[in-house]
């Protein structure tokens, strides 16, 4: 279950365009788990409002915020 919510993140996060900011977004959610070894009960949570703030904020995810600043 862990996994695929690690997946969604990660596809929510890097949006469409570049394979490479797919990596970047890879790299973030897994220094993320890292980070937040200590506070598994909490993931789910954390993670969703990670989810929700990048649909409100950045729909294209990171792919589309380094479009706009190009």
């Amino acid at each position: 279950m862990f996994l695929s919510v690690d997946f969604l993140v990660m596809i929510i996060l890097g949006g469409l365009g570049s394979v490479w900011v797919g990596w970047r977004a890879r790299r973030i959610v897994t220094v993320l788990n890292d980070s937040l070894a200590g506070f598994q009960a909490y993931r789910p949570l954390i993670f969703g409002a990670i989810m929700i703030a990048c649909m409100l904020f950045a729909p294209g995810g990171l792919a589309a915020m380094t479009r706009r600043q190009s």
